[in-house]
């Protein structure tokens, strides 16, 4: 979800290197991924289910420059299951709190949640 988030709010020429390493130690679904990423643009929000971390479910989300690039991924990993919606109560104020920070670095026209 961390990881999403930061491919979603950092330059390609940042993050390459690194998906690149991790396609070649892991089979990634491009398609699912990319997805997830225009996702995370849209909603400033990832999550990851169990199915990355048996047992785990994450969400994450970005605190956000002036220039809307990331400047951290803040994420919250729990054995709830359904933290992995945005639903969730943790979520939504993981998103409160990653909106206020992004606002206090300068950035600019936070839209609502798509």
């Amino acid at each position: 979800a961390a990881g999403t988030v930061l491919v979603a709010f950092l330059p390609p020429a940042v993050t390459a290197a690194a998906l690149a390493a991790e396609a070649r130690r892991e089979s990634i679904d491009r398609e699912a991924f990319e997805r997830a990423v225009d996702r995370a643009r849209k909603t400033r929000q990832a999550f990851a289910d169990n199915t990355v971390i048996p047992g785990l479910a994450a969400a994450a989300c970005p605190v956000l420059h002036w220039n809307g690039e990331a400047v951290a991924a803040v994420a919250l990993i729990s054995p709830d299951r359904e933290l992995a919606r945005a639903s969730h109560p943790a979520a939504i104020s993981l998103r409160a709190l990653c909106d206020r920070l992004s606002k206090e670095f300068g950035a600019q026209q936070l839209k609502a949640a798509a």
